[in-house]
């Protein structure tokens, strides 16, 4: 269960991705699932180094 706390400063268009992310994030068990996931993944981080809330995901995935 993740705490929603995480998402205060996560900007709006990525908050319904989170939990998305955060599932293909923990189970990977596809390989075709994964790759799609590392995309979305990657660009949430770029996003969120980017705009200043990168600890908030890391709070969110982990």
């Amino acid at each position: 269960m993740m705490n929603d706390e995480c998402l205060r400063n996560v900007p709006r268009e990525w908050v319904d991705w989170i939990p998305l992310l955060k599932d293909f994030h923990d189970s990977h068990s596809e390989e075709s699932a994964y790759a799609i996931a590392q995309g979305f993944l990657d660009a949430a981080y770029r996003s969120a180094e980017e705009e200043g809330w990168y600890a908030d995901l890391e709070a969110c995935l982990s």
